[in-house]
């Protein structure tokens, strides 16, 4: 294993599967990414991104573990599982593109997350900060026959940190501008946003997660309308949100929390979006209003972060949306609307499609690791030292 280590890791440029399944538990995005160095001078190039779905009886197990209702037993049967999911969605992918399996150096893989618990909720039942994410990097390794790094988030852990947001030390290596500033948003179950001052140092990168993104609006759409999400914001748009409602799910101690701070489905899940829904009907709201509430949440949110934490040191001017609410019409209006006169557009701009961000992601981390570069950012996850992420299995 070691020489086949040295091997990739002395080689210029290595191709690598990126692979990631974010809070949602809709699927498995995928990256065929080629990379070019490595450190914060490195050069990425996304060959075919896809999206592997997972059926619905394991994004139901996935959900309902992240819920906290899983047995010991279901847990680790659910590893495996979506090890092979995995699996399946990497080898999905080569099959689609010019390349063989022997082509690809590496494969990262972030897994499913089902716990994540940051500093701001560690001490309910007197439990460190502490993440879990399923899918198990054995059986990748050995149905890809590929080297498979995981486990990105743990090293910064053990360091003192959050362990995530982990998007804006990739976002510093590969969108950093000499003459603007940008700011990155990710939108997925759970939203996070990067500042890249013009001609920054990595220790000047500002990143955090704002509050829910997706996961919201997804759990009332299963909830009030049997669907899978507010597809194009269509349920949304139709509604009138209340601002009153909006202002008293902001008093949440989470949205006043300075930075570093990460978020999930412990403050931002099935019991937060069940109160919502309580309320707003004790406030004769229509399902749609709700609808429109939960999409309003996320923007000023979203917003309001960007000014208290962001604004007073680095006014940005161009801000980039990837991540599924891309696809909430009502959503980034909202975000436009928001942010005028600041240029908003989605990261195609930059030529990365928004839904491929998150898997290119983990195939740039994996990079770093294979070259022993650290990528935490002790400013953004609260760690005592920058450290390299991931375990590398084979």
């Amino acid at each position: 294993m070691a020489s086949k280590l040295s091997e990739i890791a002395s080689k210029k440029k290595r191709l690598i599967v990126g692979l990631s399944s974010g809070t949602s538990a809709d699927g498995v995005d995928s990256a065929l990414v080629r990379i070019e160095g490595s450190g914060t001078e490195l050069k990425a190039q996304i060959l075919l991104h896809d999206t592997y779905p997972y059926p619905d009886h394991i994004r139901e197990a996935a959900l309902s573990v992240s819920d906290g209702k899983g047995t010991v037993e279901e847990i680790c049967c659910l590893n495996y599982q979506l090890g092979e999911i995995f699996a399946k969605a990497c080898l999905s992918l080569l099959k689609s593109s010019d390349f063989e399996l022997d082509d690809v150096d590496v494969v990262g893989s972030h897994g499913q997350t089902v716990c994540h618990i940051p500093h701001s909720v560690k001490d309910e039942k007197e439990c460190p900060v502490c993440t879990l994410q399923l899918g198990e990097a054995e059986v990748i390794a050995e149905r890809t026959r590929a080297v498979v790094v995981c486990d990105f988030r743990s090293a910064d852990i053990a360091g003192g940190g959050e362990g995530a947001p982990l998007a804006p030390c990739v976002d510093y290596i590969l969108f950093r501008d000499t003459r603007v500033s940008r700011g990155l948003l990710n939108i997925g179950g759970i939203a996070n946003l990067t500042a890249l001052p013009a001609g920054c140092r990595s220790e000047h990168v500002i990143g955090f997660d704002t509050g829910p993104g997706n996961m919201v609006l997804d759990f009332l759409a299963r909830n009030l309308f049997k669907a899978e999400c507010d597809k194009n914001g269509t349920f949304s748009a139709k509604g009138t949100p209340s601002q009153e409602l909006v202002e008293e799910l902001l008093q949440l101690d989470f949205f006043e929390l300075p930075p570093p701070k990460s978020a999930g489905r412990k403050i931002f899940g099935n019991h937060f979006s069940e109160k919502l829904i309580r309320v707003a009907k004790e406030k004769g709201l229509s399902k749609q209003d709700i609808m429109a509430t939960a999409v309003t949440l996320t923007t000023t949110s979203v917003h309001r972060a960007y000014l208290e934490f962001v604004a007073k040191t680095c006014e940005v001017d161009e801000l980039y949306v990837s991540g599924g609410g891309v696809e909430n019409r009502t959503m980034m209006q909202q975000i436009k609307d928001a942010f005028s006169p600041m240029e908003v557009h989605t990261t195609d701009k930059l030529g990365i499609h928004p839904h491929a961000k998150e898997a290119l992601l983990f195939a740039v981390l994996a990079n770093q690791a294979i070259a022993g570069e650290p990528s935490s950012l002790p400013q953004v996850t609260g760690a005592a030292r920058r450290t390299v992420l991931g375990k590398i299995v084979q």
